[in-house]
């Protein structure tokens, strides 16, 4: 049986999409994914011919939720499209990457760890065990770890 996991793009309140991961969904591997995936982009408000590396930039939460799917999905089953009002009660753990709409994006856009008003959420059932930034996720599994 494998660990079930959800990860829910958000702007603020608003959820954009929803992606179901059939097995390892603890937060030490999906969620260490997750954010190691998040890291590495860059959010922009707008394409510009400057861009050198595609592959770091989204444009917007809309085009970042599609690309992680593009990412990650890459074979048969493991990772699917989930209804936004999927029930949450099956599900190990849940994962909300809520960005802000309100971000003013400079030219050339931000790197997504720097971006303040970012926040990771984990919910293990319906309990939080984890709402903050992406580097205080990684010190919070780096924990998780000292503690086994």
């Amino acid at each position: 049986m494998g660990t079930r996991s959800v990860i829910t793009f958000y702007v603020k309140e608003t959820p954009y999409v929803s992606v179901y991961q059939q097995y390892d969904g603890y937060p030490d591997f999906v969620g260490k994914k997750l954010c190691d995936w998040l890291s590495d982009k860059i959010l922009i408000n707008g394409i510009s011919s400057q861009i050198k590396d595609a592959s770091k930039y989204a444009n917007g939460v809309g085009c970042l939720a599609a690309q992680f799917i593009r990412d990650f999905k890459d074979d048969v089953g493991y990772l699917y499209v989930t209804p936004i009002d999927y029930d949450k009660d099956w599900i190990d753990f849940n994962y909300s990457v809520i960005i802000d709409d309100d971000i003013n994006l400079p030219s050339g856009g931000v790197p997504i760890r720097e971006i303040a008003k970012i926040k990771i959420s984990i919910f293990e059932n319906t309990e939080t065990i984890f709402d903050g930034s992406i580097d205080e996720f990684y010190s919070f599994i780096k924990r998780q770890k000292e503690e086994e």
